[in-house]
This record gives structure tokens, sequence and C-alpha cells, in this order.
């Protein structure tokens, strides 16, 4: 089970899809179909709608939460009074990158590894086996 992206499957009359991981900021959320990034708008902070392109049916529809790994959100001074906010806000951080790593290292488990003539392609969001010629 993944905790920090969802996908659906399109199915040609909604282009309304439920955000079902936490995230820190609106910002540290994407959406891809097939794919490709696509363009968004927020409902709610539950539910995103997608506005382009249009879903026709059939499309893979990814949410996908990416915490900000380049830049730390809580700044510690020495002298200043540590608050509940920021020690939360700091440590939620670093439980999402935690939880957005092992998503993405679940991608590979042991029955995919490769083995007698088989490589691992990935296109980033499956691997698939393929025979080396």
């Amino acid at each position: 089970m993944a905790n920090s992206k969802v996908q659906y499957t399109a199915d040609g009359s909604t282009q309304t899809f439920a955000v079902t991981f936490p995230f820190i900021s609106r910002n540290h959320v994407s959406v891809e179909v097939d794919g490709v990034a696509a363009t968004f708008t927020w409902n709610n902070d539950s539910q995103i709608l997608i506005s382009s392109p249009t879903l026709s049916g059939g499309e893979a529809v990814l949410l996908i939460r990416s915490t900000s790994q380049g830049t730390r959100l809580v700044d510690y001074v020495d002298g200043s009074n540590l608050t509940e906010t920021d020690l939360d806000l700091d440590s939620k951080q670093a439980f999402y990158l935690a939880q957005e790593n092992l998503d993405e290292a679940g991608l590979i488990d042991s029955t995919s590894v490769a083995t007698s003539g088989n490589l691992l392609i990935g296109d980033g969001t499956d691997f698939n086996s393929k025979a080396i010629s």
C-alpha cells in the first residue's frame, strides 16, 4: 500500500479525483496522466480537478506527494523557543520523505529482481521485465 501516491483509472466521465494521502503543502502534490504532468486545480484539500488533458477513459491517473527534499521547512535557532508546531512540522517532513522513499523502493520487490537474462526497465511508475538479447 502506497503512503504517498494513489493511482486511478479514468472512466471518461469524471475529471475529479480524491487525494487520499496527507501532505504539508498543496505545492507538494502533483498529478500525472499516463506518465505526463497534468494541469489541475484544487476543489478542496482532499480533491483535485484535472483541467488538462481531458480524460476519455482508460488513462492512468497518478496523484503523487513529493515533500520538499532540498529545503528544510523548519530552521532551529539557538536561544529560540521550541514550539510544538515547529517540532511537528520538522518531524512530519522527515516522516513524509521516508514514506515517499519507501514507496519508491517498493516498486522493486524480491519477486521482480532481474534473474536469468532478464532486466528490469522502469518508466517512473512501474518496472517490467525484459529479456536481454
